[in-house]
Formats: structure tokens, sequence, C-alpha cells
């Protein structure tokens, strides 16, 4: 039946609301869309495929309009004609570009609406949706830091760099030697880091005279979100001479696949009209002795249709570390995206780090969806396999998917390659087989492959990365008919970066169909040289680039354009940063010209943001068409040249002790095609307990697209509560670790002792830094064995302990013994008949092995001397031979020594250089006689 618009208000409604639902038959002519929802990180093309199946016994001719939110950039034409022969089906694909800079947990929409001759429309909708993930790093820009005497400082920058999509507060914690005050001088800097952003800071500290009785010490750098986890440690080392260590960092395992917001949200939406709705979300988990029972649910009921309610996303689980089951709602992201109600099974091989896993969906992404459906949904199943060796990642893959909607059935076997070469170079490669056939007529078939190989490393100063990606036009995956090449070369050099960069896509698959298919082609290249410069404060980069494009597009049933796009531009962006505010400008300017008008054009576009405290305002100012898809919307409407303003402000605030919180927002936008759209927004969230929030927002829109206007009033309220993590039957212990510096060495805690707050110190790798009473405290912990270790702080020092924890609260007291200074150097003995070798001093490791074993290494600088940080006691030193030519000896090697003082000096140890074996023959002049020749062997 025919759904005709009373009105524009209720239209624009109609349309959000109903995001996802099956479109309604329209005189039997089909309409859908090949994916109701996609989840990307950003960065990434999205194609879509339209299908339209006349059944209407008669021709059909309309026509095919696409709106896309602003944010994403569609590539393709956003008016298709649409004419059908009687029983005939018509695919139009479409891509649109997700860019990289777009919020985590935003949505945004894309639209469709087949319109006939009497200007009926259907409508359906795909949700792009931005998938949350977090990325800081934390580098040091130095590795060593020399003091020339007495009035230097101490200066280190440090280069934070936050590439997720989400806004991150993280601590900086820093650690200096105890000329700094006390046992060492620890400093705690938070930091707030915007999505997209970096900075850089600096560690400053005066040199005095106590400091530099040190012959050497390092500042240590930890990097630590919110929640403990660390994501980047540094140890810059400081010294008169050139010699730098460097701590490993420790990781936790996970022995549980699945994880849970640990949270449940009730709210409700667009109460101010009849299409209200309302929205169940949430999950957490429940701890068991054999496993763990998680569940997560996602369900939506609307107002005008109370019997009906949509889950998606919706799930139970069962797993232990070592097997799993899942039920419900069931998404994987493969080559071929597989969605919709089934259930998987998995068996995990801890001991060869070996993962199995087998699964069944339906293709329907509503888990109690209709059964009254007019078309088949489909089918998937697959069996995948995952290793994690040494330094690699093995992934295999089969999969079966039967697609109604394209009319295909496909097989697809993919096979994944990830290893990391040492430290500074990771390389990646797929190959993927798969076969593609017309559902009912498995003869008519084509084979598809995927070949790719990546790689990213840096060796110096330079850097690399490079993807290179082919694929068949009938591979059943959703990369199908594409060439994919991406190369950058950076170097970096102090506070200037030079980069060259090139990218190639071609888009061209191919589809089985009964009727008349639209798929065109597209291809892309963009070649730029960029240079870069970090001051203090802000960093300026300049790139140019060359940038073509090229489409092939269908006008009409038996009309296709191509248009092509050259464009030269030069793209300056400029980043400052200071205290509260922060600026980012973006001018990206030059000549272009396509083949739809036959003119060259000056063109530029204008991004700007600034922000100051809570205030944020953004700005994008735009001339000319930057894209292909511009170019043909421009060619289509006969709109002139392109044009785009668009202005944003937003304000957000803390109010009652950070338990109100406040936001404001109002955007306009003018396009030169689509005309003006304005919106305003306002959002409050107000914290009524530990872990419950009551939440409201109001939103007013006004949107134009072409001839038609919408107005949207949206009122959303609800509540959200934090769940703690559930136990049954499961033992949970509480670990808590009491530091001190044993002043009299008894190894107990008296009142001669001092108690050791500020001190850093890990459990099983996560980091945690005293209390004032010098403790820690490490909750729910299951009973098992845990490392204890307290990195060296130069003058107190404990040996790494293991501690089994089987008790509801432990408590451990460990005992900082004061070390002593050990001082020494390496001496070569060598004569005129030793051999000819390096006499190497850098470098060399020297070991101290305590009477329980326990080994301390350091090693020596470029003058042969080396330092230990020693607790009182008896130790044998040794130099480590491995490294040293086999004609070197130490000839007083393992020396036993009892350190009873606070600083030793004069240890030497006297690597003899072997003598070679000289044979020397005498000979008598024949005139003297025949004698026999007389050896000697001088050593």
């Amino acid at each position: 039946m025919f759904l005709i618009a009373r009105s524009s208000k209720c239209l624009f409604c109609f349309l959000l609301l109903f995001t996802g639902l099956q479109a309604v038959a329209q005189q039997e002519v089909f309409f859908s869309v090949s994916q109701k929802e996609v989840k990307t990180r950003g960065r990434e093309l999205v194609n879509l495929t339209v299908k339209v199946h006349n059944r209407t016994g008669k021709n059909f001719q309309g026509n095919l309009k696409v709106k896309a939110s602003k944010s994403l950039q569609f590539l393709s034409k956003t008016t298709v004609p649409v004419l059908l022969s009687e029983g005939d089906s018509l695919f139009i694909p479409l891509k649109l570009f997700v860019p990289d800079r777009l919020p985590a947990g935003s949505d945004y929409d894309v639209v469709f609406y087949l319109e006939n001759e009497k200007g009926q429309v259907l409508e359906q909708q795909c949700k792009i949706r931005i998938e949350e993930y977090k990325s800081v790093s934390l580098v040091s820009m130095v590795s060593s830091v020399i003091l020339k005497g007495l009035g230097d400082s101490i200066v280190v920058p440090l280069r934070l760099s936050n590439e997720g999509n989400i806004s991150q507060k993280v601590n900086l914690v820093y650690r200096f030697p105890s000329a700094f005050g006390g046992d060492g001088f620890h400093q705690s800097t938070t930091l707030s880091l915007p999505a997209y952003s970096d900075t850089t800071i600096y560690i400053r500290k005066y040199a005095g005279r106590d400091l530099l009785r040190y012959d050497r010490f390092s500042v240590q750098v930890m990097g630590l979100y919110l929640n403990g986890d660390l994501f980047g440690q540094c140890d810059i080392g400081v010294q008169s001479l050139k010699n730098n260590r460097y701590e490993q960092e420790l990781t936790e395992s996970n022995p549980y696949q699945a994880s849970y917001s640990n949270s449940i949200t009730l709210s409700a939406q667009n109460l101010l009209s009849e299409y209200a709705s309302y929205q169940l979300i949430g999950g957490s988990a429940v701890d068991l002795p054999f496993g763990r029972l998680g569940y997560n649910i996602d369900a939506t009921l609307f107002r005008n249709q109370p019997g009906r309610p949509y889950l998606r996303n919706t799930y139970i689980t069962f797993e232990t570390p070592v097997w799993g089951v899942s039920a419900g709602n069931v998404t994987r992201n493969f080559d071929l995206n597989l969605n919709g109600r089934g259930a998987t099974v998995f068996v995990a091989d801890t001991a060869k780090k070996s993962r199995y896993e087998i699964g069944y969906v339906d293709n329907s992404s509503d888990l109690i969806g209709p059964g009254h459906l007019i078309y088949d949904s489909g089918r998937s199943a697959w069996a995948a396999h995952e290793h994690q060796g040494k330094a690699y990642l093995l992934k295999n893959r089969l999969i079966y998917n039967k697609d109604p909607f394209s009319g295909t059935d496909n097989t697809l076997a993919e096979n994944e390659l990830l290893w990391e070469a040492g430290k500074n170079f990771r390389f990646s490669g797929q190959m993927n087989i798969g076969r593609s056939s017309i559902s009912g007529h498995p003869e008519n078939w084509e084979p598809g492959v995927l070949g790719s190989i990546g790689v990213d490393g840096r060796t110096g100063a330079f850097s690399i990365n490079s993807t290179n990606l082919i694929s068949t036009a009938y591979y059943p995956g959703i990369r199908k008919g594409s060439a994919i090449f991406t190369e950058r070369l950076n170097y970096a050099a102090g506070s200037y970066n030079f980069w060259l960069a090139f990218n190639y896509l071609k888009y061209q698959p191919r589809y089985f169909t009964g009727g008349f298919s639209s798929a065109g082609r597209y291809q892309s290249r963009r070649a730029e040289f960029g240079i870069s410069k970090t001051f203090r404060q802000f960093s300026l980069s300049i790139l140019p680039n060359h940038q073509e494009e090229m489409g092939n597009y269908f006008l009409s049933f038996d009309r296709a354009v191509t248009a092509k796009l050259d464009a030269w531009r030069v793209n300056t962006q400029l980043n400052y940063t200071a205290g509260k505010q922060s600026l980012f400008f973006s001018a990206e300017t030059g000549l272009a010209s396509n083949t739809l008008d036959q003119q060259k054009e000056l063109q530029f576009k204008l991004n700007g943001n600034y922000r100051y405290g809570p205030f944020n305002l953004m700005m994008t100012l735009q001339e000319g068409s930057f894209f292909i898809g511009e170019v043909l919307n421009n060619y289509v409407l006969k709109g002139g040249k392109y044009s785009n303003r668009s202005f944003g402000a937003t304000a957000q605030k803390m109010f009652l002790k950070n338990r109100l919180h406040l936001e404001l927002g109002l955007s306009y936008n003018r396009n030169s095609n689509t005309g003006a759209s304005w919106s305003l927004m306002g959002r409050t969230e107000y914290q009524l307990a530990s872990g419950t929030r009551f939440f409201a927002a109001l939103t007013q829109s006004q949107y134009n697209f072409y001839e038609y206007r919408y107005n949207y009033n949206n009122l959303q309220l609800g509540l959200s509560q934090s769940l703690s993590k559930a136990r049954l039957g499961t033992k949970y212990n509480t670990l808590e670790v009491f530091l001190y510096k044993d002043v009299n060495q008894n190894g107990k805690y008296d009142e001669q002792d001092v108690k050791a707050s500020g001190q850093l110190l890990y459990v099983d790798g996560v980091a945690f830094m005293t209390d004032r009473n010098g403790a820690i405290s490490y909750r729910n912990l299951k009973d098992g064995r845990y490392a204890v270790s307290v990195p060296a702080s130069g003058k107190w020092y404990s040996p790494d302990q293991q501690v089994v924890l089987n008790h509801k609260h432990q408590r451990i007291e460990i005992a900082l013994k004061e070390t002593s200074i050990l001082k020494g150097k390496i001496a070569y003995i060598f004569n005129e008949f030793s051999y000819e070798v390096g006499k190497e001093k850098m470098g060399i490791t020297i070991q101290a092995t305590d009477e329980l074993g326990n080994v301390i290494k350091t090693k020596t600088n470029d003058s042969g001397q080396f330092l230990f940080y020693l607790p009182l006691g008896s130790y044998t030193l040794s130099v480590a031979m491995g490294a040293l030519p086999e004609q070197v000896e130490c000839v007083n090697n393992n020396q036993v020594l009892k350190l009873t003082e606070m600083e030793k000096d004069g240890l030497v140890f006297e690597l003899g250089v072997k003598s070679r074996r000289i044979e020397t023959k005498k000979f008598i002049s024949p005139s003297l006689g025949k004698a026999p020749a007389r050896k000697e062997i001088n050593k």
C-alpha cells in the first residue's frame, strides 16, 4: 500500500523513528537496502546497494533520492532515475566515505527515498555507527640527558598522542632520584586529551649539587589511564656519560572473551510526537566457580506498536577460559559481514594459544522479528581458527552465506597473518579465496580472490606504512572488485617532520542479476608531500597534493555519464594549545577541473575549531567541488558552483561538585544544493547516587532537502544504573602490600623504620603507588600466585617476590633494604705478543649474584666504569664473557665481595688478552755443515 506524507513534519519524524524497519511495498514495488547498520571506526569507504524490484505488472518510472548526514562524504550521485519493466530488478551501488575524525558513539543517517511519478514516497534508512576505541601513546622525544655541571637542568620533552575517537583523561607519573627529596621525588600530572589530538609537555628540574654527586640515574615516566591501565612507559637516562637503560612493559591477560558495559539504561525518545519510542540497553555478567554467565540487551518499543518490540544486539553467553557458547543476536565482522539470529560455540587450547569457533545465523537483525516477511532473510555459517604465536597471529575462516538480497550463494575461505619482526616492524598478509553462484543455479558461478600485504615499521628517523590490496570483480566479500594501495614514508628530524604519501583506490565490482544492474566503477588517486614543524605550543603543517577522481554513474535506464575530477591543492594546518585553550585551523585551496563543465575552478575550504575551557566553536567554509559526488550533484541539479557554510558552538559545564553536567549546542548549515538547515540542542545529566544517573535532552532541528523542509523536535529522558559484577560461589580476595624502609636492617617493621610513602610497585604488572601509610590494596583477586616487584630506586631496594594468595584478606610486608654504592671498572691486560682484538669498554655486562641466587646486572660506560646499587650483604661479582671475543679471558672473574659500607670503590676486573703462539726456526748455513733446526716456543 502507498504511504502518502501528510506534512513535511510527519514525514521527517517517520524517517527518523523507523530506522532499519522493512519498507512497505508500494503497489508491489520491492525496495530495500543491503545493510541497515554499518559499524566503522572511520576513514573507511562504505559500499551500499539499493535493490528495487518491479512486481506491479507494468512499467515503473520514478527517482531514488539519497540524503546523507553532512558529516559523511557521499561519493555517488544523490538522485538516480529508476525505470523498470515488468518483473525487472535494479541494483544501485552507492558509495560514501566516513572521515576519521568523527566522535565515538555517534550515529549518522543515510536516508533513501523512492518516489514514483505521482510524488508518492517509500523510504529506507541505513545508520552509520562510529565505534568507540581508545589509543593513547606516550613517547619520550629524547633517550638521554647529559648534565655538564652545576646550573644545568633536566629537560625531558614527552609526546602524548590520542589516536582514539574519544576524549581521554590520563595520568603521567614522574619519578626522580632522592636528590629531589626523600627516597625519590614523585610527581603526578592529570591531562585531558581530546580525540585525535596530540600535545608535547616538558619535565623540567634544576640540577643542584646533591644531584651531581650521582654517577647516573634515570627519570621514569609512566602513562596511565584513569582505570590504572598502563599505556606507555619511558626510562630516560640522566648521566655525564652516554649510557641508557630501559625497562620492559608488563601486560595483564584476561581469561574471558566477551566484555560487558556493566550498566543498564532505560530511555524514552521523541516524547513530543506520536512516534515515541522506549529503549532498554545494558549488559553485565555473573561470575560462577566454573565460568561466567553474561547477557546484553538492546530493546526498542514504539508507542504506536506496543505489541511489537524490536531487539537487536541482544544475546546471552556462557564461557570458561577454555570454551564458551553464545546465543541470540550474533555479529561477526569478517570480510563477509555476518549479522543475525543464531549461536556460536568456541573452544580454546590455552597451552597452544589457539582458538576454534563455529557459528550459524539466519541474517535477520531482529531477534524476535515477524514471521510474515515477504522474502527469505538468508542464512550464514562459519568456522574460524586463531593461533597466537610468539611473534605472530594467524587467522583462518571458512564462511558460507546465502544472500537472497543479491540472489547469490557465497563461499569464502579467509587466511590472515600478522607478524611482528622485532620491536619496530609489523607485517600483515591476507589471501582469501571464494566463489559466488546464482541461488538455485549452482552451475552459474564465478570464482573470487583477494590478496593483500602490509608493512608498518620504523628504522632510525624513518618510518614506513604500506597497505596493498587487490580483489577480483566477483569476489564474494565486501571488498569485491577493489584495488587499494596506500603508501607513506615519513622522516622525523628533531621538531621537523617530512613525509611522502600516495593513495590509489579502484572499485569496479560485478554482480549476478536477473534484471538490470547499475553497477558502476569508481577510481581515485592522491599524492601529497608534507612538512610540519613543532614549536613549544603549536605546530604548523603544509601539504601540497594532487587528487584525481573518476566515476561512472547511471542517470537513467539507458544513460550513463563518466565524471572525472582533477585538482591541485595546498593544505595548511595549524594546531595551537596553551592552558585551557586550543585552536585547530585548516585551509585548503587550489585549482580543479572536471569533465562535466570543462572549465578550471578556483576553490578553497576552511575548517576551524577553537576551544576555551567549556566553550567550543566550529566553522567550515567551502567554495568549489572537492569531491566527485559534489561535481555530479551540481551537474544533475544545474546548481552552479558548489558552496557550503557550516557554523557550530557548544558549551558544557559541571556543577554541584561535578554531580550536574549541562551541555548546550547549536549549528547552522547552508548548502548551495540543499538550502539552509539549523539545529539547537540541550542536554543535562545528574548523578542521583553512586552509579545512578538521570539525563534529559531536547533537540529542535529544521532541515532542507531540495524542495522539502522538515522540522524535528525530540525530547529524550533516561535513567542509567551502573551494575556491580555479581559473583556466585567464587572466592575473591584482597591483597594488601605494606612497604617500609628497614632502617635498622632487622627485617621487621618497628619504631626506627620509616613508611615508604609514594613508592611505585607492581602486582602482576598492574602499577600502584603507595599512600602516605606506605600501603596499597588490590581487591577482587582470585586464589593464585602473584608477582610483587618494587622498581629499584637507587638508595632502597627489595627483590621481587612471589605471593601465594589464598585468604580473604591477606597482608604482606616488604622491607626496603638500604643499598650500597659499588663502583668498579674493567681493565685490559696485554703485551706485544697478544692477539689484535678490539678492546671495547662500553656495554660490557657485569653481574652481581647474592647468596640466594638473585642476579642484578649493569653495564659499563665508554670508560669501562660500572656502578651498582646493592643491599648490604655478600655477592659474587662476575663479567658476562659471552659478548667478549674468545681471545679475551677474565683472570679474576667471580670475585666474592661482602658489602658492609654505604659506598665501595676500586673493584677491578682484569681482562687478559691471550698471547699468540709464535713458532721460530733457526737455520744453519750450508757452509757450516748441517745441523738440526731448533724450535722455540715463545708465549
